[in-house]
């Protein structure tokens, strides 16, 4: 057993490897999603630092996470911005499981010992119901955690299942979506660079302003034709008035960032590009589809504003079930850290 890093020849291969085998294939940790993270957060320096545990060619466990530094000289340890990714094997035996959490800790040990101003963010899946053994990790070396909550809905179900769940009150809101609107989904193999230029223009108008630089479009648009991610778009009248861009692996996709009309919000536009985004993800083999982040009246700090808790009310509609995570936040303590970690000969 032992640790591959980021670089070293066999590193890519192994992380594909563990990465389909993951339940959950979670899209926004691909290759062409993580360049869009990079050119999001550009004003920091990105380390790669990711790491696979392995035996006999067999991946077991491994972490995606960077080092980002600040132009102030703070580092941060992340998912090159997003939380950190962790992955096991999911049928490697239990022996194996404890040998390969042991290289986990240990090489996590080593890398946080020569950091300093660090702040490392991670997410626990808790699958099973368990903390990961990163997150434990992470608590008893102080991290604070809080509650995160996501609506998920399992595709597998059949078509009538699915659109029975969805709100009753919605049912009217999608097909007037389907009537009125042109709907379009945007893959691969139909993208062209007008097509994300647009939604660009859609999104400045919506949001008054640019809030995000053109970089991070074009990496959206080889997101889309590198087939992790696709769009669906709705015209009324040959005028694009609605799109939202939805990252995807083979088993999961996840609602992205959308934008529609200011002037037309008294019309419900992205009831059925949810919908059709659905329906997309579902004939392409996805089990999983996400709409991010509920927030709850007196849930988080600070609390959410009405704004916040009606788009929630609004991802509740489309049924599915409220899933639980702990997002964590470690503070370098150099006094604890090098208690539990005295320094070394």
């Amino acid at each position: 057993m032992k640790v591959v890093k980021a670089g070293s020849p066999d590193f890519d291969n192994l992380w594909q490897k563990l990465f389909l085998d993951s339940e959950f294939q979670y899209p926004l940790y691909q290759a062409y999603n993580i360049k869009y993270y990079e050119a999001l957060f550009e004003e920091r320096r990105f380390e790669d630092c990711s790491f696979v545990v392995e035996e006999q060619g067999v991946p077991l466990a491994g972490l995606l996470m960077s080092i980002g530094t600040a132009p102030d000289g703070t580092n941060q340890l992340s998912g090159f911005g997003l939380p950190i990714l962790f992955l096991e094997h999911r049928f490697a035996p239990t022996v194996q499981f404890r040998g390969a959490r042991k290289f986990i800790r240990s090489e996590l040990d080593n890398i946080l010992h020569n950091l300093s101003s660090t702040l490392m963010i991670y997410q626990d899946y808790l699958q099973d119901s368990s903390l990961s053994v990163v997150g434990e990790y992470l608590l008893q070396k102080g991290a604070r955690a809080t509650l995160y909550f996501t609506q998920i809905i399992d595709l597998r179900e059949p078509e009538a299942t699915l659109y029975g769940q969805v709100r009753k009150s919605y049912k009217s809101l999608i097909n007037w979506g389907r009537k009125n609107l042109h709907l379009k989904v945007i893959d691969g193999q139909t993208v062209v660079p007008d097509d994300v230029d647009r939604f660009r223009e859609l999104h400045l108008h919506a949001a008054g302003r640019e809030t995000r630089s053109r970089l991070t479009w074009h990496r959206q648009y080889e997101m889309v034709r590198g087939g992790e991610a696709f769009a669906v778009t709705g015209e009324l009248n040959g005028e694009l008035v609605t799109a939202a861009l939805f990252p995807c692996s083979s088993r999961y996709c996840f609602y992205g960032v959308s934008a529609s009309k200011r002037e037309l919000f008294d019309k419900p536009m992205s009831h059925a590009v949810i919908w059709c985004a659905m329906l997309h993800a579902k004939e392409h083999g996805c089990i999983f589809f996400e709409l991010p982040e509920l927030r709850y009246p007196e849930q988080g700090i600070p609390l959410p504003t009405e704004k916040e808790l009606s788009i929630s009310t609004f991802k509740h509609g489309f049924g599915g079930e409220t899933h639980v995570r702990l997002n964590m936040k470690w503070e370098r303590k150099e006094d604890f850290f090098q208690q539990v970690n005295p320094p070394r000969e």
